[in-house]
């Protein structure tokens, strides 16, 4: 998620600061409308985890017959938005028709969002069901690193083309890659019974199958075949980087004037170029020093985790190469 960039942080806590304040407004209004005047039935949330096919996840989970997900995948209405309002929530569920109503907002397990966002779902949802798709943390990392190099230059945010730098720079990347951390916070206020753990790797290699404990899990028909179950959504190799010219146009003044002055759909039809904005064509390199540094902080989040969800601490590959090379794009 784009939000872990420092200045952005800034703005998110900023909006975060406002959400909380206009809370009590709100629910008061609640109060005097009649609490449930405008609350919709959902059923269940998929908060988590960002980076991890939950886009996908949720395109899969909407084709059921029996659930309903909104066009906006991911509201953030117990994050972000709240200021906007119930019935602005209830909107999004206008069309569910009796079916079971979900939506995966990842700002849900964002550090800096998940308290607010697991009080609200735990006063006005007690009975939710929650699905929390995970992966690999380093191919998770990957993927926020590409998505920051991707999206950064439309906050006037410029990544580090270096994997460790970009790291410490962006602390949160790690943050929302400690799985264990995010779902404590809502094993706290809810039973593990309404918790469904997936992970991203069986997903890809049997997707009938972990899509029928999902539709089981929700009390959906398990039964029911999805059509094109082996699609990928939002992917990585769609993800592109500034060059070095790209980032020069990008930082100097002059030259940032200029290119602010294209018409925005000419400047997307540039930056298609190679010569401005390169895919990730290359598979990221991970230096050991780098992958010593990830795993100092998430050996034991991942290894917590994975005895949660009954799987081997082996599981994933979280060996560290003997390369010393520095990861660049």
């Amino acid at each position: 998620m784009v939000y872990v960039f420092r200045k952005l942080e800034v703005i998110e806590l900023n909006r975060l600061i406002d959400t909380i304040e206009c809370c009590r407004k709100l629910d008061l209004e609640m109060v005097t409308i009649g609490r449930n005047m405008f609350k919709p039935n959902v059923q269940f949330f998929v908060p988590g985890f960002s980076k991890c096919g939950t886009t996908t996840l949720c395109s899969l989970l909407g084709d059921h017959p029996e659930i309903y997900i909104p066009e906006i995948k991911e509201p953030n209405f117990f994050s972000m938005a709240y200021h906007r309002g119930w019935e602005w929530y209830a909107d999004l569920f206008s069309k569910a028709a009796g079916r079971i109503g979900g939506e995966g907002s990842t700002f849900y397990t964002a550090k800096n969002f998940e308290d607010f966002a697991v009080s609200k779902m735990a006063e006005f949802y007690p009975d939710a069901k929650f699905i929390f798709i995970a992966r690999n943390p380093f191919t998770r990392i990957e993927s926020s690193y590409r998505e920051h190099h991707h999206s950064g230059h439309k906050y006037g945010v410029h990544v580090p083309h270096d994997l460790e730098q970009t790291l410490r720079a962006f602390p949160n990347i790690l943050d929302d890659t400690s799985y264990w951390s995010r779902l404590e916070a809502y094993r706290k206020r809810f039973d593990d019974q309404q918790i469904h753990i997936l992970f991203f790797e069986d997903l890809l290699a049997n997707q009938q199958f972990e899509l029928r404990k999902c539709f089981k899990f929700l009390g959906a028909d398990p039964e029911v075949q999805i059509e094109n179950p082996k699609r990928q959504l939002n992917p990585g190799s769609q993800k592109r980087y500034d060059t070095v010219l790209m980032r020069r146009i990008r930082t100097s003044r002059i030259a940032s004037k200029a290119w602010s002055l294209i018409p925005e759909n000419r400047r997307l039809l540039l930056e298609d170029n190679d010569l401005l904005r390169k895919p990730f064509a290359k598979k990221i390199q991970w230096p050991s020093q780098t992958k010593r540094f990830v795993l100092g902080r998430l050996a034991e989040e991942s290894a917590q985790f994975l005895e949660y969800a009954g799987k081997p601490v082996d599981y994933w590959d979280l060996s560290i190469p003997a390369t010393s090379a520095r990861a660049m794009v």
